[in-house]
């Protein structure tokens, strides 16, 4: 059966095996617009024959021969229509702009079956046809208007679009603010939407709900250019999008807002499941000079900002906040909430112990996960602290000592330990826990004079405060270390002299001398090298403490003092022999 009835052309055409059509076709391309004309003409007259050959032609990269076929297949009248239809809603991208041409030459004749595909609910592809057709149609204006305009409201975004394109295309003028805001809206015409203010809200409110990802970015974009109260809702709305790239924007778009009524949703994004809106969160705040009310605000601002360093210092407000994002999808996160939580001690290892019981399994997985990575830092830690200690001299193991215990003292302002730390250290040594809590507290004050005080009332404590005391020599202020200094000698504590000599060398005088005569309690021949290098101090005091600390040491001081006795310089000679002079013991004589 014929696809359309038409007149025959002449009988030889009926046997054309493809080679005239597919000349004629080619002759569609002509720049000769009397060749074209001809090729047209001869191509309807050919008809049924010519039907594939020009439905594939609709398909070409040749926009005239495109322009072409459509133009040939609209004279073929209804008969055409559905297959032309079928090509408009199903075919390739370029073909369906072809034969939509062809369709919009029927005229009224196509606008039902065009009706019918508007109706189509179960495919936009066949509604976005439909409207396709319709941009060709414009010389029937009244009817195609309002067809045109009804799909800007479709639930199709892609129909939407093509329906602004198709009324661009008729030359058609909104002709109220409300089409206006729905054209601009489908065109994605966004700054022009912006534009008509509050006009614009019914239309956008629309979109939000069932607009696309990149449309609900692009309206949070906008809204806080519409100075209007409905605005702000739009914006609690697209808050809670489902899609993490909408809720980003709308941050952004929140913090440009100047209604401070939106801070609350902005810090309340501080929580959101996606790393990239928390972190969105934080620079809105800070846009907006926004300060934390409370340590869990501080605490998951200063994780999402990865100032690792603060929140370490927070300590125990710090740890739900960091428990908490054990379970962070971010891994990355993870780890470091990890690393701090290592870094706090038995505060942070306690946490991770109460989340191992969780029944929550995602933080309970995030808290096995921190024990493994917690066990194999820890061991890796130790193997190289091992290492190191294999490597070193014992004067450099004592010299690694005091640079780290004065590093800790100045992360903290002066304190070397945190009060729970004082105390773990006083336990381990044996101290009772009524003096262990005065003594940890008055250790950790940021007065001087309270630490300094608390060295003096330990050396009542005997043995059990001497690592304290050791701790204390990397004290900024030097009061405190001579407080350390002189209870350590008064102890006796022999295990701290290679400590004192190292300090023995300080630039500051008053450490120098009450070096030389702790050490001097001490009674330890093998510093004895350290103290005769006193005599020859620039300061007298030291000196002079010098040589009444070498001489208590009796003859064992002999062999270190008659080395300098041969020493060409004369004071040198002198200080030697004044000293020699004060040992009470027949060797000093010869």
């Amino acid at each position: 059966m014929a696809l359309f009835e038409r007149k025959k052309a002449p009988k030889e055409s009926d046997s054309d095996d493809g080679g005239e059509i597919g000349s004629l076709i080619k002759l569609l391309s002509s720049k000769n617009w009397e060749e074209r004309g001809n090729a047209a003409i001869r191509l309807s007259e050919i008809g049924q024959p010519a039907v594939v050959h020009l439905l594939k032609a609709l398909d070409s990269e040749n926009s005239l021969i495109q322009t072409g076929a459509a133009e040939v297949l609209g004279t073929f009248g209804e008969a055409a229509l559905p297959t032309l239809l079928k090509v408009v809603f199903f075919g390739k991208e370029r073909a369906r702009d072809g034969a939509a041409r062809a369709v919009g030459q029927n005229g009224a004749a196509a606008i039902p079956q065009l009706k019918e595909a508007l109706g189509n609910k179960e495919s936009a592809s066949v509604r976005s046809g439909a409207v396709l057709c319709l941009g060709y149609m414009g010389y029937m204006s009244q009817d195609v208007e309002e067809l045109l305009v009804e799909a800007l409201r479709d639930s199709n975004s892609n129909v939407r679009i093509q329906a602004a394109k198709s009324l661009e295309n008729i030359n058609w003028i909104p002709k109220t603010k409300t089409q206006r805001a729905q054209f601009f809206l489908a065109k994605g015409d966004y700054n022009s939407l912006a534009k008509l203010g509050k006009d614009a809200l019914p239309a956008i409110q629309s979109e939000v709900l069932s607009g696309s990802t990149e449309s609900k970015k692009k309206i949070a974009e906008i809204l806080p250019k519409i100075a209007a109260e409905e605005s702000l809702y739009v914006l609690l709305k697209l808050i809670e999008d489902s899609d993490a790239q909408v809720r980003q924007k709308t941050v952004a778009a929140m913090s440009e807002a100047s209604d401070r009524r939106l801070i609350p949703y902005i810090i309340k994004s501080l929580d959101d499941e996606d790393s990239y809106v928390r972190m969105e969160a934080a620079w809105s705040l800070d846009r907006k000079g926004w300060k934390p009310s409370n340590n869990d605000e501080k605490a998951k601002y200063l994780m999402i900002k990865e100032k690792w360093t603060e929140l370490l210092q927070m300590r125990d407000a710090a740890v739900p906040i960091l428990i908490a994002s054990l379970k962070d999808k971010n891994p990355g996160i993870r780890l470091k909430s990890t690393e701090v939580l290592r870094a706090m001690g038995n505060v942070g290892y306690a946490a991770i112990n109460e989340a191992l019981k969780s029944e929550d399994p995602a933080l309970k997985a995030g808290a096995m996960e921190a024990v493994a990575v917690i066990k194999k830092k820890n061991a890796a830690a130790a193997k190289a602290q091992s290492e190191k200690k294999k490597a070193q001299t014992p004067d450099e193991e004592v010299e690694e000592q005091l640079k780290r215990h004065k590093e800790e003292m100045k992360a903290r302002n002066g304190n070397s330990k945190t009060e729970e730390q004082w105390a773990k250290i006083m336990r381990k040594n044996g101290l009772d826990e009524d003096r262990i809590a005065r003594f940890s507290k008055a250790l950790s004050d940021e007065n001087e004079i309270m630490r300094a005080a608390a060295v003096e009332n330990l050396k009542a404590t005997g043995n059990c405060g001497i690592e304290c005391m050791i701790i204390l020599l990397a004290d900024p202020k030097n009061n405190v270390r001579i407080a350390a200094i002189e209870s350590l000698g008064d102890l006796r504590a022999k295990r701290a002299a290679k400590y004192l000599v190292k300090l023995i060398k300080d630039k500051n005088e008053n450490v120098r001398m009450a070096c030389v005569h702790s050490l001097g309690q001490m009674h330890d021949p093998e510093t004895l090298g350290s103290i005769v290098g006193r005599l020859f101090d620039p300061n007298a005091a030291v000196r002079n403490k010098a040589i009444e600390t070498v001489a208590k040491f009796g003859s064992e001081a002999l062999p270190h003092l008659k080395e300098h006795l041969s020493i060409q310089d004369m004071a040198v000679r002198i200080i030697a022999i004044r000293t020699i002079s004060k040992i009470s013991h027949p060797d000093s004589i010869a």
